[in-house]
């Protein structure tokens, strides 16, 4: 099992890159129990999709901009019903709403230059994310080219140096939940922590919060570290409301009830196979 390390007090959470991001959970003891979610430019971290039962979840982008997609017949409660909505999302856009049984998640809306790395290097990247959200109906980009054709080029060239402003700095989202109980808080403090402290063990690591680790390891030792965390992970997951979509695609609506049984049917094996092991998801080391 690996250690603990003792993170009550600590509010800043630093992973590393390729799936760089920062929390801040300085904000969390505040009456909205806000949470400060920071992704640099040249990070492929995401949410991964996922869905809540209990709560409410909304998302306010202060900086940057972010790729958010929702639905998809991922609705819990009328499973096969709609189809997904991918939009970019800026400060002047407002919060986003997301219903509770709705499946969610967001991203950089492009993945940008990290530092001491070429345009050349990474290019490619951002040429996949283009692509995936043309092919997902991203309604921000048809609206953009409406008001170029609309405005001209100077709008054009105004709009476009503006948006890549945004598509390159650092993507700071805002997030909290309703009810305001400290789930959401709770949550990230042991997310982190597992995964933290898994990657001082061991080689570890998901680009996105709601797959477990996708890391191999190296040799048994690493195998089993590997296998542990994400056992650790769906415990917590299922102990905070977080119940992330297991089988793909994520977001086809015929598949939704599929998916809801699926993610339960795995959930409840982990919390068994956690009984067993002594795993629980949930950590005082990791802070109240």
């Amino acid at each position: 099992m690996p250690t603990r390390t003792n993170r009550a007090q600590q509010t800043i959470f630093t992973r590393p890159f390729p799936a760089a991001v920062v929390y801040d959970l300085s904000l969390s003891s505040s009456s909205d129990g806000t949470t400060a979610i920071r992704v640099p430019p040249g990070s492929t971290w995401s949410s991964g999709a996922h869905w809540h039962e209990a709560h409410v979840e909304f998302l306010e982008v202060v900086a940057g901009r972010a790729r958010v997609t929702l639905g998809g017949g991922g609705d819990s409660r009328t499973p096969g019903s709609g189809g997904a909505t991918v939009t970019e999302v800026g400060p002047r856009d407002g919060v986003v709403r997301v219903p509770r049984g709705v499946v969610h998640e967001w991203r950089r809306a492009r993945v940008g230059r990290r530092k001491g790395v070429s345009r050349e290097e990474e290019e490619g990247a951002e040429e996949r994310e283009g692509r995936e959200a043309e092919e997902g109906g991203d309604d921000g980009v048809r609206k953009r080219r409406t008001r170029r054709a609309v405005e001209g080029p100077k709008g054009a060239q105004d709009e476009g140096a503006e948006d890549e402003a945004e598509w390159e700095a650092e993507l700071v989202v805002r997030e909290w939940t309703e009810p305001r109980d400290g789930a959401k808080a709770v949550f990230f403090r042991n997310l982190n922590g597992l995964i933290l402290d898994a990657s001082r063990d061991g080689p570890s690591g998901s680009d996105s919060d709601n797959e477990g680790d996708s890391g191999s390891g190296s040799g048994r030792g690493g195998r089993w570290l590997s296998l542990l965390l994400t056992l650790e992970l769906w415990i917590l997951f299922w102990r905070a409301d977080n119940y992330p979509v297991v089988l793909l695609p994520a977001w086809d609506a015929w598949a939704a009830g599929a998916r809801i049984l699926a993610t339960k049917t795995l959930m409840r094996a982990a919390v068994a196979l956690g009984w067993v092991l002594g795993c629980r998801g949930v950590y005082e080391e990791y802070g109240p």
